[in-house]
């Protein structure tokens, strides 16, 4: 086997090119981010929380999915032969833990310790929900106003609450899809298919999950501005 993997350099290349896109993104993304809610606190950082560790929990959760997605990228070619088939199942690693992070959401429990805006002690609320508001706070560069006025309108609105809990549930779904087809075409088929299926299947499933949220929410939100208006908050558009 160690011949057989010595035999199929560009192989072994494309683990080190993986291991090192992965090293490069973590370096030049992870530091801007943290910086952004470390120094600016009270520009970008969650509501009611003024201590800088606290972060968001985009930022925890990304964190935690980082580091699993870590291990076949630093176990794989350390091996002799390399683990082809367990680095490939990183990408797998990464979307699944994700996926993990938001399925306690969906039951709703009081948060433990901070999540992004939210006490201990308050009703969780989806992970979308936490996830837009922290990445347009801190990436988009939208700051605390944004946090402020998406808590606002989920306290507001039964429809948007709906609609948060409702994408959370899809993208659960989409994380398991991934996953269970990454682990499927890894394990039953050779290391060359299975590269490259790997390769563009976090592409296309991307597009499609996208796709479909993107459709999904432009018609949620229409249903809820129509919600508005039949309480005379606002005046529903006529096409």
């Amino acid at each position: 086997m160690a011949r057989k993997a010595m035999e199929h350099p560009n192989l072994l290349n494309a683990i080190g090119a993986g291991s090192g896109s992965l090293g490069v993104s973590a370096m030049f993304e992870f530091p801007r981010r943290l910086y952004k809610l470390w120094r600016y606190r009270e520009r970008y950082g969650p509501l009611n929380d003024d201590v800088k560790w606290h972060l968001d929990s985009f930022m925890h959760s990304y964190t935690l999915a980082m580091i699993l997605a870590s291990v076949p990228l630093a176990v794989a070619p350390a091996m002799n032969p390399p683990l082809t088939k367990f680095f490939l199942m990183f990408t797998a690693i990464l979307i699944g833990s994700l996926g993990l992070c938001m399925i306690p959401t969906l039951f709703r429990p009081k948060t433990p310790v901070w999540i992004s805006s939210d006490r201990p002690g308050t009703i969780m609320k989806p992970a979308i929900f936490y996830m837009v508001e922290d990445i347009c706070a801190v990436d988009c560069s939208k700051g605390r106003p944004f946090r402020r006025e998406w808590n606002d309108r989920y306290n507001a609105s039964p429809p948007f609450r709906c609609l948060m809990y409702q994408l959370t549930v899809f993208w659960v779904i989409g994380c398991t899809v991934y996953v269970g087809i990454s682990a499927a075409v890894v394990f039953t088929t050779d290391v060359d298919f299975a590269f490259a299926f790997t390769l563009g299947l976090v592409y296309i499933w991307g597009v499609i999950w996208y796709s479909i949220t993107h459709i999904w929410v432009h018609y949620a939100l229409k249903r809820e501005r129509k919600w508005w208006a039949d309480r005379g908050a606002v005046k529903e558009e006529r096409a």
